[in-house]
Protein backbone atom coordinates (compact mmCIF):
# COMPACT_ATOMS: atom_id res chain seq x y z
CA UNK A 1 0.00 0.00 0.00
CA UNK A 2 1.27 3.41 -0.83
CA UNK A 3 1.75 5.52 2.27
CA UNK A 4 1.83 9.31 2.22
CA UNK A 5 4.21 9.20 5.19
CA UNK A 6 6.70 7.06 3.26
CA UNK A 7 6.43 9.26 0.16
CA UNK A 8 6.98 12.41 2.22
CA UNK A 9 10.06 10.84 3.83
CA UNK A 10 11.50 9.93 0.41
CA UNK A 11 10.91 13.44 -0.94
CA UNK A 12 12.40 15.06 2.17
CA UNK A 13 15.47 12.83 1.89
CA UNK A 14 15.70 13.63 -1.83
CA UNK A 15 15.61 17.37 -1.18
CA UNK A 16 18.44 17.00 1.34
CA UNK A 17 20.48 14.77 -0.97
CA UNK A 18 20.10 17.24 -3.86
CA UNK A 19 21.98 19.75 -1.76
CA UNK A 20 25.02 17.45 -1.82
CA UNK A 21 25.05 16.81 -5.57
CA UNK A 22 22.65 15.14 -7.94
CA UNK A 23 24.46 12.65 -10.17
CA UNK A 24 24.27 9.71 -7.76
CA UNK A 25 20.53 10.22 -7.22
CA UNK A 26 19.53 8.98 -10.67
CA UNK A 27 20.49 5.42 -9.73
CA UNK A 28 18.17 5.47 -6.70
CA UNK A 29 14.77 4.14 -7.79
CA UNK A 30 12.92 5.87 -4.96
CA UNK A 31 14.45 9.23 -5.81
CA UNK A 32 14.39 8.85 -9.60
CA UNK A 33 10.59 8.84 -9.56
CA UNK A 34 10.56 12.41 -8.21
CA UNK A 35 13.43 13.88 -10.26
CA UNK A 36 13.26 15.94 -13.42
CA UNK A 37 16.09 17.25 -15.53
CA UNK A 38 16.50 20.97 -15.07
CA UNK A 39 19.30 22.15 -17.30
CA UNK A 40 22.68 21.20 -15.82
CA UNK A 41 21.26 19.67 -12.69
CA UNK A 42 18.24 17.72 -11.48
CA UNK A 43 15.37 19.19 -9.48
CA UNK A 44 12.44 17.83 -7.52
CA UNK A 45 9.44 17.31 -9.81
CA UNK A 46 6.62 18.95 -7.82
CA UNK A 47 4.01 17.91 -10.41
CA UNK A 48 5.02 14.25 -10.03
CA UNK A 49 4.67 14.51 -6.25
CA UNK A 50 1.10 15.81 -6.65
CA UNK A 51 0.28 13.15 -9.26
CA UNK A 52 1.57 10.34 -7.04
CA UNK A 53 -0.36 11.65 -4.01
CA UNK A 54 -3.62 10.40 -5.56
CA UNK A 55 -2.46 6.84 -4.84
CA UNK A 56 -1.88 7.45 -1.12
CA UNK A 57 -3.57 4.75 0.93
CA UNK A 58 -4.33 2.57 -2.11
CA UNK A 59 -2.91 -0.67 -3.47
CA UNK A 60 -1.78 -0.32 -7.07
CA UNK A 61 -1.28 -3.46 -9.17
CA UNK A 62 0.27 -3.32 -12.61
CA UNK A 63 0.18 -6.31 -14.93
CA UNK A 64 0.81 -7.27 -18.52
CA UNK A 65 -1.98 -9.89 -18.68
CA UNK A 66 -5.37 -9.69 -20.33
CA UNK A 67 -7.13 -10.90 -17.18
CA UNK A 68 -10.07 -8.85 -15.87
CA UNK A 69 -9.31 -6.55 -12.93
CA UNK A 70 -11.11 -8.72 -10.35
CA UNK A 71 -9.12 -11.81 -11.42
CA UNK A 72 -5.81 -9.93 -11.16
CA UNK A 73 -6.74 -8.85 -7.64
CA UNK A 74 -7.74 -12.43 -6.72
CA UNK A 75 -4.49 -13.88 -8.09
CA UNK A 76 -2.49 -11.29 -6.16
CA UNK A 77 -4.34 -12.20 -2.97
CA UNK A 78 -3.66 -15.90 -3.60
CA UNK A 79 0.01 -15.14 -4.14
CA UNK A 80 0.07 -13.22 -0.87
CA UNK A 81 -1.46 -16.22 0.97
CA UNK A 82 1.15 -18.61 -0.54
CA UNK A 83 3.97 -16.27 0.44
CA UNK A 84 2.57 -16.13 3.97
CA UNK A 85 2.66 -19.94 4.21
CA UNK A 86 6.22 -20.05 2.85
CA UNK A 87 7.27 -17.49 5.46
CA UNK A 88 5.84 -19.79 8.13
CA UNK A 89 7.74 -22.75 6.68
CA UNK A 90 10.96 -20.74 6.69
CA UNK A 91 10.60 -20.20 10.43
CA UNK A 92 10.09 -23.70 11.93
CA UNK A 93 10.15 -22.31 15.47
CA UNK A 94 6.71 -20.82 14.85
CA UNK A 95 5.18 -24.02 13.48
CA UNK A 96 3.95 -27.07 15.28
CA UNK A 97 4.21 -30.19 13.16
CA UNK A 98 2.49 -33.35 14.37
CA UNK A 99 4.03 -36.75 13.74
CA UNK A 100 2.08 -39.36 11.79
CA UNK A 101 1.32 -42.50 13.69
CA UNK A 102 2.95 -45.75 12.62
CA UNK A 103 -0.46 -47.24 11.88
CA UNK A 104 -1.19 -44.45 9.43
CA UNK A 105 2.17 -45.01 7.69
CA UNK A 106 1.44 -48.72 7.15
CA UNK A 107 -1.88 -47.95 5.51
CA UNK A 108 -0.47 -45.32 3.20
CA UNK A 109 2.38 -47.52 1.92
CA UNK A 110 0.38 -50.74 1.84
CA UNK A 111 2.95 -52.53 4.01
CA UNK A 112 2.94 -53.92 7.50
CA UNK A 113 0.46 -55.95 9.48
CA UNK A 114 -3.16 -54.99 9.74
Amino acid sequence: MRSSTEAKAVVASLREALGHGDKSLVGNKGYRKYLRAGGKQFAVDEDKIQEEARYDGKWVLTTNTDLPTHEVALKYKQLWMVEDVVRDLDNPNEMEIGLLSEECNHRSTGSGNR
